[in-house]
């Protein structure tokens, strides 16, 4: 049998190896997806299943030529959106063949398969499958948050899976997202059970990475006097709300309160919890009379925000928030050491 390597590259993006023939399926543009470093890859073939920038930046591989392509290849015609593209314009399965296996990669498929579709992608060895709980689903399978028994039974299932890793390979391999802990209410493991973090750029061990550059900062910091005293609301997502309420009362100095304000993602759906994903629209929302009452200056995390440092994700630019926004603003940086100097007062912007 063909030997077949699929490796994942963040967001959409994956490779496929043959015989030294290498496929790029829906390589990211650099700085694009929060979260994912930029990529440098090289091939042999890049496909993409449609022309948004974070599936369809050909530029940044390095491509090869000379090399037979083993792969037979379809193109299946679909579309982002429930609405024939109407919305979100069109969409290509790529379903590739070599030997007996077949691997198809749905890209951001959006609309329910016809029956033709679903015969000839059946028998699939391998299959990568956009699933994302946002309000966008019309006329898809229905799909649920996990619920806090659900999350708690998840953990404890690959926990002897996990052991198993450990003993006979020397890693966890498993590691659940933060998510998981989060719905589940537990506490997030220990620095030293993520091993060096091996899916950082996902978001797995993201909260407790986060707490230990705060300590450290907190291990290094030379005083230079009290902190102004200031009153700080941050505006976060719903998922991270109750861990960085923790952190900020533990870490600020005297004399500074924070307070967190989960604010609930109506752009993507209020199932989508993270930081990253929330738009000015959202924020601003939020940021109603009785929440900033009692605030002299808001903190907002650079995540919310593209690379560069002006765009949320509605296209609301950053100075336009200033001017609506009801009390004074700092981007800080979404690292600890950002946030602990941020409730000293000390920023960059």
């Amino acid at each position: 049998m063909e030997q077949l390597t699929v490796r994942w590259h963040g967001h959409a993006c994956f490779s496929l190896t043959c015989r030294d023939f290498t496929v790029v399926l829906d390589p990211y543009e650099d700085h694009y997806v929060p979260g994912f470093p930029p990529l440098r890859l090289t091939g042999d073939l890049v496909l993409c299943s449609h022309q948004h920038n974070d599936h369809n930046a050909a530029e940044i591989v390095t491509l090869r030529t000379g090399r037979p392509n083993p792969f037979r290849i379809t193109k299946i015609p679909t579309f982002h959106d429930p609405e024939g593209g109407r919305l979100r314009g069109e969409n290509t399965i790529h379903l590739l063949e070599v030997g007996k296996l077949r691997v198809a990669h749905f890209g951001d498929l959006g609309c329910p398969l016809s029956p033709a579709q679903k015969a000839e992608l059946q028998g699939l060895d391998a299959a990568m499958v956009p699933v994302g709980l946002t309000r966008f689903r019309e006329g898809l399978e229905q799909l649920r948050p996990f619920t806090k028994a659900e999350a708690e039974a998840l953990l404890n299932a690959i926990a002897p899976f996990q052991e198993q890793c450990r003993r006979e390979l020397g890693t966890t391999f498993a590691f659940p997202s933060d998510e998981f802990f989060c719905i589940a209410g537990q506490v997030i493991p220990p620095e030293s059970w993520y091993e060096d973090f091996p899916q950082i750029e996902n978001g797995v061990g993201l909260l407790r990475r986060f707490e230990c550059e705060l300590e450290e900062a907190e291990r290094f910091e030379v005083p230079d006097g009290p902190a102004p005293a200031r009153r700080y609301l941050i505006p976060t997502g719903v998922s991270a709300a109750p861990h960085l309420m923790r952190m900020a009362e533990r870490f600020a100095p005297p004399g500074v309160s924070a307070r967190v304000l989960p604010v609930a993602n109506h752009f993507f759906g209020e199932t989508v919890t993270v930081t990253g994903l929330l738009t000015g629209g959202d924020v601003l929302a939020a940021l109603t009379p009785d929440k900033v009452a009692d605030a002299d200056e808001l903190l907002l995390c650079s995540v919310m925000l593209r690379h560069e440092g002006d765009l949320f994700l509605d296209d609301m630019h950053i100075d336009d928030f200033r001017r609506r926004a009801p009390l004074p603003l700092h981007v800080t940086g979404c690292d600890g050491q950002a946030f602990y100097d941020a409730l000293r007062g000390r920023f960059d912007d």
